[in-house]
């Protein structure tokens, strides 16, 4: 089933691969790490992954590596971490080409909102990076940091929703 999932480039054209596809179920319970790095990894070298509709448990997404890969996270869909006392940050990689994460959807660190701790994961991590685009996405609940890159270049960040947790 997972090979129907990549659409095999033709002529220049990215895969898709649909996370529910490769088995990731966004139920707001279920833990899709496996599944969610399964299609990341098939689109790795060019290819958009899709999060539809849902709420998709994950305990990291590593990128690294990765060239020419967008992440869509879809208007009804939320990527977020599995509460562990161990925190993961959401997605993060190094040695990133040109990644696009996207959609209208929300992605979600899971911090309590009454957790004050220094430290712990972020959201969005990234070393070594040649082209980022962050748009039309809401970051919410990080331990740490929202977004971070350390020795980035060309990074664009636009109609990014964060909300206040602070006061």
């Amino acid at each position: 089933v997972a090979a129907l999932a990549c659409v095999a480039r033709i002529g220049g054209a990215y895969r898709t691969c649909d996370v529910s596809v490769f088995g990731a179920i966004g139920d707001n319970r279920t833990d899709s790490t496996a599944s969610i790095q399964a299609a990341v990894n098939a689109c790795r070298q060019g290819g958009v992954v899709v999060f539809p509709t849902g709420i998709f448990l994950t305990s990291g997404i590593d990128v690294t590596s990765s060239q020419l890969l967008t992440l869509e996270v879809q208007p009804d869909s939320t990527v977020a971490t599995v509460r562990d006392p161990d925190p993961h940050n959401l997605i993060s990689g190094t040695n990133v080409s040109e990644l696009v994460v996207h959609g209208g959807g929300v992605l979600d660190g899971r911090r309590a909102s009454d957790d004050r701790r220094s430290g712990g994961a972020r959201i969005l991590a990234f070393s070594g990076v040649d082209g980022l685009t962050v748009s039309n996405v809401t970051l919410l609940n990080a331990q740490n940091f929202h977004l971070y890159v350390y020795g980035g270049r060309r990074i664009s960040v636009g109609n990014v929703t964060v909300p206040s947790h602070c006061g």
